[in-house]
This record gives C-alpha cells, sequence and structure tokens, in this order.
C-alpha cells in the first residue's frame, strides 16, 4: 500500500515539471512607427494562442518600442498578435473597426518547436509589418504576403 502512496505523490509532484519542459520561448518584438503629433497614446499587445488571450506586455508610450516573451506549448498553433491603445481611459484594439487608419494586428499559424522570435512594425499610415521572423532558431518564409527581413537569433 505505502507503494501505491508514494506512486500518487510522485505523479502529482513532478507531472508538472514534466509538462513545463514541453514549453518554447515566444519573443515579439513590436514598434509604431508614423505616429501623428499628439496621438503618441499607450500602447500594448496582447497575444493570442488557437483563440484564447495568452499573455499582455506592459502598457508604455506608442512611440517606444516593447517586448514580450511567454512561454509557449511546443507544437502547431494559430497565434494573433494585437495592439490596444489606451483612449479616454480606455483600452481598445487598435483596428479598423474601431475607427483606426490601420490593423495593428499580425496573424500567423506556425509550428513551434524551438525559441521563437516575431518582430512587429506597427506603421500607423500604412498597417502591420513584419521585420523579422525567426522560428525554432531558422529566419522562414512568410505566408500571408507581407514582407519579411531575416535576422539571425541572438
Amino acid at each position: 500500500m505505502t507503494r501505491y502512496w508514494f506512486l500518487v505523490f510522485y505523479l502529482f509532484l513532478y507531472a508538472p515539471i514534466c509538462v513545463d519542459a514541453q514549453t518554447v520561448p515566444l519573443t515579439i518584438r513590436y514598434a509604431c512607427s508614423e505616429i501623428n503629433q499628439g496621438y503618441d497614446y499607450a500602447f500594448k499587445v496582447k497575444l493570442f494562442i488557437d483563440g484564447r488571450e495568452t499573455a499582455e506586455s506592459e502598457p508604455q508610450p506608442s512611440s517606444r518600442p516593447g517586448k514580450l516573451t511567454v512561454q509557449v506549448p511546443a507544437g502547431y498553433h494559430h497565434i494573433r498578435i494585437t495592439g490596444y491603445k489606451n483612449y479616454e481611459g480606455r483600452w481598445e484594439a487598435s483596428l479598423k473597426s474601431n475607427n483606426y487608419t490601420v490593423d495593428s494586428q499580425y496573424e500567423q499559424s506556425l509550428e513551434l518547436n524551438g525559441p521563437t522570435e516575431i518582430e512587429l512594425q506597427f506603421n500607423m499610415a500604412t498597417g502591420t509589418r513584419t521585420r523579422g521572423f525567426i522560428v525554432n532558431s531558422t529566419a522562414v518564409t512568410n505566408t500571408n504576403g507581407l514582407p519579411l527581413i531575416p535576422r539571425k537569433p541572438k
């Protein structure tokens, strides 16, 4: 009987560690450009994985670049990154549907098996542009037509 209790204790104690070993780091670097004078609102990004909100960056003026790093489960995922502005004390998605000039949003389906970096430029005049894209330490080709500038991982 003692062996069974030990086995149950072992599973509850070490099972979460095994699950954590199946995560990979995802880093999102972002910057806003072409910001009109007087419109340097607080800005943050939210990360959605497979339709569920997963993380958000710290708010800061949209004129300053930002970074968000999270551990995500390894495997194939649909990723959406949306920029949010604080307008008159309310956070709202910076999207055309909310009467913004451009959509500050990026979506991509990826196989995440190692460290991944996505670098975005939220251009307030022309739209979102991918500046760099590294998946599993390898620069990749973009599948949705946005131009890429491959970078080597740090």
